[in-house]
């Protein structure tokens, strides 16, 4: 295994992922989907010793860097996901939203200031709120 390409982070997913079907499929076993999980499992682990023993390292670095970047834009998905909503947690905190009656343009005024006179800046409606 001199000349092989070796185990990367690609490899090293597919084999996560077919361990992980392999458990499930062993819980379903005697059914259908317990079989095809089983045989997924199996061509999965396959796939990763062909990867890991092959040596064509142009195409398995082609392979794992189309995998980087598939990868890294669905992290990037979820990070941003998940920034948003605490983003949005926090601005709850500081805010307190609400409706103009006459339009309907959503307002915030921070909290904790007692009660205010709101002005929409979108009709000039004057209209006094507490926060």
């Amino acid at each position: 295994m001199k000349n092989s390409y070796g185990f990367d982070r690609l490899s090293r997913d597919m084999l996560m992922i077919a361990v992980i079907i392999g458990i499930i499929s062993f819980t379903l076993w005697g059914s259908l989907a317990g079989m095809i999980l089983c045989f997924s499992a199996t061509f999965l682990t396959a796939l990763v010793l062909f990867r890991t023993l092959s040596n064509n390292f142009t195409r398995r670095s082609d392979e794992l860097r189309g995998y980087e970047r598939i990868a890294g834009s669905i992290h990037s998905f979820f990070a941003k996901l998940f920034n948003r909503s605490m983003n949005d947690v926090k601005t709850h905190r500081a805010y307190k939203y609400f409706r103009c009656p006459d339009c309907r343009q959503k307002l915030r005024a921070p909290r904790g200031k007692g009660k205010i006179r709101v002005t929409c800046s979108r009709c000039g409606t004057q209209f006094e709120k507490r926060t």
